[in-house]
């Protein structure tokens, strides 16, 4: 199932003819004030997340760090803030941190080096994720 959907994913940003390894590097259960403190993956290309159960309405998802600082000394950032449709996710270029609604079972794939980390999670349900790394080879 997954070498389908990392297979899809990278045809859909158009990286054709490779090879890949991939290896379940985590899996995580948590309930009540757990959290995950912001780290990257340097040992290989790609990270996947599948969210595989969770309390939506109280659900953490995974957070994710702006890599460049330009947005914290940005003057211009507060004139886009104050026009962006508030219906819309705001930009990841002009915020610290970004995160995707999520709902069971979806699964994301992003660059392995993007910081990223789960928030202190303030219900008794469980959460359950699977982490994976992806390797062009």
């Amino acid at each position: 199932m997954y070498q389908e959907i990392i297979f899809h994913y990278f045809k859909y940003i158009n990286l054709k003819k490779i090879k890949i390894d991939f290896r379940i590097v985590n899996y995580t259960a948590s309930s009540h004030d757990s959290f995950m403190e912001p780290h990257l993956h340097s040992d290989c290309h790609f990270s996947m997340i599948h969210y595989i159960k969770f309390n939506q309405e109280q659900h953490q998802s995974t957070v994710f760090l702006n890599p460049f600082a330009f947005h914290e000394y940005w003057p211009g950032q507060n004139e886009i803030n104050k026009n962006i449709n508030k219906n819309l996710i705001k930009p990841s270029f002009v915020s610290r941190e970004a995160k995707l609604h999520t709902i069971e079972d979806d699964i994301i794939i992003f660059p392995a080096i993007l910081k990223h980390f789960v928030k202190n999670k303030k219900s008794n349900d469980l959460r359950i994720v699977i982490s994976t790394n992806i390797t062009i080879i």
